[in-house]
């Protein structure tokens, strides 16, 4: 039995459906259409949309299905540079996951994983043999209310024996009322031992 708030308000509010995670995949991919590619740099931003496509079309080296599977994680806030917006309140509290349950779906074919965040965001991206995983979204941020994007990665692991961890970082890059927004957030998540 879950505790605390209802998926429904992580993320705003924000509940995807199968076309929202087609729309997350369709547009990570859509840079490679456009010739997008090459490594990340170290100087390049983590959360820039090019990055973010590079990430969701990546794919490790592990093999088999070995990390599918539903986890339960708790959410730990982490720092947030976001500010409060009229009429719609503290992005912060919007974007930072703060739950202490929230249920996780992995789909892990050989290297590739998608990750759906307690049925609010779904990344997808490239898991190693190790464990070791690197996820991307990109969402319109219309799902809150905003014209612009929220730009997502998952980076963390799984252990091999049912458990999870990793920071899921948020950017927020959008338009409120007339008033530009670049904001980011971040949460770490852990899996719950049950």
């Amino acid at each position: 039995m879950r505790r605390g708030r209802p998926a429904s308000r992580i993320l705003g509010g924000m509940r995807l459906g199968s076309s929202a995670r087609v729309t997350a995949v369709s547009l990570a991919l859509a840079g490679f259409a456009l010739g997008v590619g090459g490594c990340d740099d170290g100087g390049e931003d983590p959360l820039a949309v090019e990055t973010l496509q590079r990430v969701a079309r990546a794919q490790g080296d592990a093999v088999g299905q070995g990390f599918a599977g539903v986890y339960a994680l708790a959410g730990e806030p982490g720092p947030c540079d976001c500010p409060e917006v009229e009429n719609l309140g503290d992005l912060c509290a919007i974007l930072n996951v703060d739950v202490p349950v929230l249920p996780a779906t992995v789909s892990h074919y050989d290297g590739l994983v998608v990750v759906e965040i307690g049925g609010t965001i779904a990344l997808i991206g490239a898991v190693e043999a190790d464990g070791a995983f690197a996820t991307a979204s990109i969402l319109n941020a219309g799902l809150i209310g905003a014209d612009g994007d929220l730009l997502s990665r998952f980076d963390g692991s799984f252990d091999g024996e049912g458990g999870v961890q990793g920071e899921l970082v948020t950017r927020l890059v959008a338009d409120f009322f007339g008033e530009a927004i670049d904001c980011r957030a971040s949460s770490t998540l852990t899996n719950l031992s049950l």
